[in-house]
Order: structure tokens, then sequence, then C-alpha cells
């Protein structure tokens, strides 16, 4: 619990110092979405005990990359790719939230 708010004392520390251009909000707005998905997942594999902490990590590592990259590209082309970004995730997200809740209606 220490460790949760050592943690958000110095992301309010750090986070007032650093400026927030339109490119990191974008970029932090995706990687967000990237996590809320993996958070997700993870909650809907762990309810049909198929969780495994690698392909988590692995994924989260992979969509971050892959979502930071289409970003970038996006911006540096003058092309609002981050909105497909969050789009394809988003739809990820409803997807899990959908077979999470199916399963839970089956088992009641």
């Amino acid at each position: 619990m220490t460790r949760i708010i050592i943690g958000l004392i110095t992301g309010l520390i750090i986070g007032g110092a650093v400026p927030m251009i339109e490119m990191n909000a974008k970029i932090i707005s995706a990687i967000l979405i990237v996590s809320l998905d993996g958070l997700i997942g993870g909650f809907k594999a762990s309810l049909l005990k198929k969780f495994d902490d690698r392909i988590l990590i692995t994924s989260f590592v992979i969509n971050s990359t892959i979502a930071i990259m289409i970003t970038y590209l996006g911006d540096y082309v003058g092309v609002k790719l981050h909105y497909a970004v969050i789009f394809v995730f988003v739809f990820k997200i409803f997807k899990n939230l959908s077979q999470i809740r199916r399963y839970i209606t089956k088992k009641i």
C-alpha cells in the first residue's frame, strides 16, 4: 500500500514538472487505452482459468509499442492515426467485456 502512495506522489510531482504537449497527450491516451485493454483481457483470462503472466506482459509491451509507433507516425505525417489506435483497442475492450458478461451470466 505504501508503494502505491509513494508512486502516486512521485507521479504527481514529476507530472507537474513535465509540460504536457499535444504529442505526449496522444501517446499517453493511447497507452492508457492499451493498459485498460490488457487489464480487462487479463481479468477475462483469469475468469476462464487461462491466465499467463508472460502473455499479459508481452501483449502489453507489444501493443504499447505498436500504439506508440502508429500514433507517432500519424503525427509525423499529419494524420490523426491515434483515433484508429483508440478505436481498435476500445473495440477489443468491449469484446472482452461482452465475453466476461456471457461467462458470468452462464455461471448464475
